[in-house]
């Protein structure tokens, strides 16, 4: 076997290579070990006899022709990248054209099915083995909410991989490392969905793992039935996933040239929720110095007897015309003998319901994913960051027109008189005065644009003022830095992320838009829907200029655990301030502009009477 050739399809161990599954009966393990051997044997020798050849050649030219003419072609040859796992097993990844060691598919969990459904997961280990793994191929994507927008495939249960990137596979001088968290309200997505993780290592010297994660009801369902006997629980199997693989990143990044000392999560969306999860979850505790949430729901408030409560009375709405589950006492056997497609049609019809104009006193009628399960998570966010569970330097970070990713189309076109109608329409089951109240708020972004201001107005409601609240709250009780961002400078020109829809472009500062800057994923409606219809969008001056100054603050958490190095200062800790990053304002000078209490003003407004869209408005994944 000549140095490249892959494993042929044929070859007897590729499954076991490419697919082990330890619930099923090992097989000739000697056998294989012997083979592999053998491949190295051969392999290495070919080296040699190549080595040997070419310097007889060189002589004998040089000898009896003289010095050889230049060549017009340079092809070499570059071994793959390989890493030694202690036990002495191993794996074999693939240079990226920019030169980054990726690592795909590395299998960190057992698969999650049959019995393991709706179960802590297991750890797979790849010590027992001895073999080296072919580690190119992504893996399987989680299963999806069918339907709509979703991740490529091929889907399965079994889908627990993580991929690694990497510069350097040195471990003289170990980087830090970014554990990435994809995005999706924690129903659709994978960790290939975005585009932009290689060109991260390629901009910054630091190691990002990304990780798949149980989602939907595979990754969240809390019933009483399911509840398993070690927590006295059950839902966020999810965010149990995500801390296994987190424990996978401390046992061996180090052969992939990380630092397991200098590990900060970031995720973005549902990604950045399942982090602020995680800083109320004890068992997080030494996985990681630094999280960076990214547009994360402020929401995790729902106890468990309620979602289990919630969960139980959407699945019987479900099955109302007759079939499967609806037998108390066989629940659980009933769930984890369903197919896999059977279990997504089975999905509560309140973890699909999109937030829209808060329009109701009561706050927004949809349940959560991530929930207080009181042995996973154990306090309400708010709770936990005012009496910390994980202390640790966080950046909490969102976008000043978050709903603008998916505009409104009729919105975009009204004039100013039917939006002011439209906003009476929809606030209607308020008090009189809060039609007065609104317009009051947002007169001036009425004015300029109805798009923007009702995107403003939902991000405000549903995620801004949220956001700030966990920022003040985690200032007064953590010792660690906290840092509040919010960007408010929106792309050059229109970007076409809603015309995959039909939808207008967005023109504010968009849901996910940081995330595209920070990696310059340009590109990014092609790789989450497949449209390559859609060119990519043409980046400014100032657009990459404030992506560099975004990534290079996730850097700074990562390697060092503050931001000084960007001139961004932590919120006040004595809560009478709120720190602001504007990006707008640093790319003159390349330092972070700081307003004070940038906001407070607004929120405190929106939160009382006769508005009071409070904490029961804040958007949940």
């Amino acid at each position: 076997m000549s140095p490249g050739t892959s494993l042929p399809a044929q070859c007897p161990t590729r499954e076991l290579l490419l697919n082990h599954d330890d619930t099923k009966p090992k097989q000739a393990n000697s056998e294989v070990v012997r083979f592999v051997v053998g491949l190295k044997q051969v392999f290495f020798q070919s080296l040699v006899l190549f080595a040997l050849i070419e310097v007889a050649l060189r002589f004998f030219f040089v000898s009896t022709t003289g010095p050889a003419p230049q060549r017009t072609t340079n092809i070499s040859y570059r071994a793959p990248p390989f890493v030694k796992l202690n036990c002495g097993g191993g794996f074999v990844g693939r240079w990226t054209a920019g030169g980054i060691a990726v690592f795909s598919g590395i299998r960190y969990a057992k698969p999650p099915v049959r019995g393991r459904r709706f179960a802590p997961p297991l750890v797979h280990e790849y010590c027992d083995h001895g073999v080296v793994f072919q580690a190119t191929n992504p893996g399987n994507t989680c299963f999806q909410f069918p339907g709509g927008l979703h991740a490529a495939g091929p889907y399965s249960e079994d889908c627990l991989f993580l991929d690694v990137y990497s510069r350097s596979l040195s471990s003289s001088d170990p980087r830090p490392v970014l554990f990435w968290l994809h995005g999706g309200d924690n129903t659709i997505g994978s960790k290939t969905w975005y585009g932009g993780l290689h060109k991260l290592v390629e901009l910054e010297d630091v190691v990002v793992v990304a990780v798949n994660y149980r989602l939907g009801a595979f990754g969240f369902l809390a019933l009483e039935a399911l509840r398993d006997s070690a927590r006295a629980s059950s839902g966020n199997w999810a965010i149990l996933d995500i801390q296994l693989a987190l424990r996978w990143v401390q046992d061996n990044i180090r052969v992939f040239g990380g630092d397991k000392r200098r590990v900060s999560v970031f995720g973005q969306s549902s990604g950045g929720t399942n982090i602020l999860a995680m800083l109320a979850s004890p068992a997080s505790a030494g996985l990681f110095q630094g999280a960076i949430s990214l547009s994360g729901s402020p929401n995790i408030t729902m106890d468990l007897a309620s979602a289990e409560r919630v969960n139980a009375a959407g699945i019987a709405l479900r099955n109302s015309t007759g079939a499967k589950c609806l037998d108390a006492a066989e629940v659980a056997r009933c769930f984890r003998g369903l197919t896999a497609a059977e279990v997504n049609q089975l999905l509560p019809p309140s973890y699909l319901i999109e937030p829209t104009f808060p329009s109701a006193p009561g706050g927004m009628n949809y349940s959560p994913l991530v929930i207080v399960d009181g042995s996973t998570v154990v306090k309400p966010l708010l709770e936990a960051l005012r009496d910390p569970v994980v202390d640790i330097p966080v950046i909490i970070q969102s976008l000043e027109q978050e709903f603008d990713l998916l505009p409104d189309a009729n919105a975009a076109v009204m004039s100013e008189s039917a939006y002011i109608e439209y906003a009476q329409d929809q606030l209607q089951a308020f008090p009189d005065e809060a039609v007065s109240t609104f317009l009051d708020i947002y007169h001036a972004n009425i004015s300029s644009s109805r798009q923007l201001a009702q995107a403003q107005f939902e991000s405000d409601v549903e995620m801004g003022c949220g956001q700030l609240a966990l920022a003040r709250a985690a200032a007064h009780g953590f010792t660690s830095p906290v840092y509040l961002g919010r960007i408010s400078q929106p792309p050059s020109s229109p970007f076409p992320f809603g015309t995959v829809f039909g939808l207008p472009p967005s023109i504010g500062a968009f849901h996910n838009w940081d995330f595209i800057t920070a990696t310059r994923d340009w590109n990014i409606t092609h790789e989450l829907f497949n449209m390559s219809t859609h060119p990519p969008y043409s980046p400014s001056v100032m657009d990459i200029e404030m992506g560099n100054t975004i990534r290079r603050s996730w850097v700074a958490l990562a390697s060092v655990g503050q931001l000084s190095s960007v001139h961004w200062l932590p919120v006040d800790s004595s809560g009478a301030s709120e720190s602001h990053l504007d990006v707008g304002h640093l790319l003159s000078n390349g330092k972070i502009g700081m307003v004070q209490n940038y906001s407070v003003l607004k929120c405190q407004k929106l939160s009382s009477y006769p508005l009071s869209m409070d904490q029961r408005f804040w958007f949940v994944n």
